[in-house]
């Protein structure tokens, strides 16, 4: 019996969209600078994960929950 080691495929979730990587230099904080820039109405988005889905790792970004300037109401 041989032992096979592959490197799952990274997918990164922000609202409706989806990027997908195998590139394994990009930390997940570093992707989400990159991808979901914060605004005056949404703070810089949460990151949950990774989970594994049908042979991928899936990181959630997900904005705070709460007004603007107060503390999230939701926090993972």
């Amino acid at each position: 019996m041989t032992l096979e080691t592959r490197a799952l495929e990274r997918a990164f979730r922000y609202t409706a969209s989806t990027w997908s990587t195998r590139a394994r230099s990009i930390p997940p904080k570093k992707f989400r600078d990159l991808y979901t820039p914060p605004t005056p109405s949404s703070p810089t988005p949460r990151s949950r994960g990774p989970e594994n889905k049908d042979g991928k790792l899936v990181y959630t970004f997900r904005r705070p929950v709460g007004t603007k300037g107060a503390a999230p109401v939701i926090d993972w």
